[in-house]
């Protein structure tokens, strides 16, 4: 999902900057995980 730069332009996929950037984190954190789990087999 591409990084909406410009939140409030009326994209229904982004409800608030905040909820955008925590979701992102969460992702961001999950493939972290994944990296690590690929790096430790």
């Amino acid at each position: 999902m591409p990084k909406d730069d410009n939140p409030g332009h009326g994209n229904p996929g982004f409800v608030t900057e905040s909820f955008c950037n925590e979701r992102t984190r969460r992702i961001e954190e999950k493939i972290e995980g994944m990296k690590g789990e690929i790096l430790s087999a």
